[in-house]
């Protein structure tokens, strides 16, 4: 419309009034189509424009969100029970589980020293074996471990 203004000629002054009553009527026009919308709207419900309505929508908007946030605490309080008890019998299990490495520890030391006690106490027979038929007086026992 400042564009408009500065033009100096007669021939745009006229476009330029005919621009401000189109103008002009296309606000009323646009005024009257929003009027007409109202009735349209008032079909959906009078809430729409009556501030008591929207006090209402607003206050159960309030307590629905408030009800909402308590819900999400319980859960996360919920979860993190949960996640405490989970934590409380992974330590119990990690414990349970180093306890019966070292004991597997043990018994694989255990069993290694008795593997080379029998294989000492084989060779300590073959030896006895071995100086005994040479002595000739056990012909009949075998050098082969039990």
């Amino acid at each position: 419309l400042n564009i408009l203004v500065m033009l100096k000629s007669s021939s745009t002054r006229k476009t330029k009034t005919t621009r401000k009553t189109s103008l002009r009527k296309s606000k009323k026009s646009t005024d009257i189509e929003v009027g007409s919308h109202t009735p349209s709207s008032s079909q959906k419900g009078s809430s729409d424009y009556c501030p008591e309505s929207t006090d209402i929508r607003l206050k159960k908007n309030r307590e629905s969100a408030c009800r909402s946030r308590l819900k999400k605490k319980q859960q996360i309080s919920h979860i993190q029970e949960e996640y405490d008890i989970m934590v409380s019998e992974n330590t119990r299990i990690q414990q349970n589980i180093d306890c019966c490495s070292k004991r597997i520890e043990k018994l694989e030391d255990y069993n290694a020293r008795i593997r080379k006690s029998i294989e000492y106490m084989q060779a300590q027979q073959n030896l006895i074996l071995v100086i005994l038929s040479h002595q000739g007086q056990a012909p009949s026992l075998s050098l082969e471990p039990l």
